[in-house]
């Protein structure tokens, strides 16, 4: 309970997150999983923890779901709830 409020509280401090890392780290899931897999490894190894403290990823990736999500919205002219309730009914 006391580690997810911090780590919701962290989500707020967008000083503190290390954005470039999450970037790269996206890119290369991508292209490159293989390093990203290493990495993780390494970090698996050295903090003997798999998952990062860092909530950037879960922020970037929010964020750009909300925004694939608006373009789909008006791409396809349907409002945002009109697309709820679409969800709700089936």
């Amino acid at each position: 309970r006391r580690n997810l409020s911090e780590y919701v509280r962290r989500l707020f401090r967008v000083r503190q997150m290390d954005l470039e890392y999450t970037l790269w780290q996206m890119g290369n899931l991508c292209f490159r999983p293989k390093k990203v897999y290493r990495t993780t490894a390494y970090h698996r190894q050295t903090k003997l923890q798999w998952a990062r403290d860092d909530p950037a990823f879960v922020a970037i990736l929010s964020g750009l779901v909300a925004v694939a999500s608006l373009a789909y919205c008006i791409a396809f002219g349907k409002t945002v709830t009109r697309r709820f309730m679409c969800f709700s009914c089936s």
